[in-house]
C-alpha cells in the first residue's frame, strides 16, 4: 500500500497532519533563516575573541585618537605593467609628500 492510500484509509485528519506538519517545518525554518545577518567584521570571521590583536586594537581605539586618514588612489595600468620597479615608487612617494603637503 502506498503512502497516498494510508492517508485516505486514515482519514481527513491524516491528510490534515500530513499537510500541517510539512507546513509548520517550513515555516520554522523560514523563521530561521529570516533571522540571519551576514557578518561583515572580518576580525569576527577570523580571529578568537581573546586574541590579542583584538585586544590591542581595542585599547588603542579607546585611549588614542585617530590622528591619520587613510585614502585609496587607483591609477590606471596594464596587466602586465610591474608596480614595483623604483620609478613607480618614486611616483607614489611624490604623490604622497604632495598630499601631506595639502594645507
Amino acid at each position: 500500500m502506498k503512502w497516498g492510500n494510508h492517508l485516505m484509509t486514515v482519514g481527513p485528519t491524516g491528510m490534515h497532519l500530513a499537510i500541517f506538519i510539512p507546513l509548520l517545518i517550513a515555516i520554522g525554518i523560514t523563521c530561521g533563516v529570516a533571522n540571519m545577518t551576514r557578518e561583515e567584521r572580518p576580525e569576527k570571521l577570523w580571529l578568537t575573541e581573546d586574541d590579542w590583536v583584538l585586544q590591542d586594537r581595542t585599547y588603542r581605539q579607546t585611549y588614542f585618537e585617530r590622528a591619520t586618514e587613510e585614502a585609496l588612489i587607483l591609477t590606471p595600468s596594464t596587466p602586465d605593467t610591474n608596480l614595483l620597479t623604483r620609478e613607480v615608487i618614486r611616483e607614489v612617494f611624490r604623490l604622497h609628500a604632495l598630499v601631506e603637503n595639502i594645507s
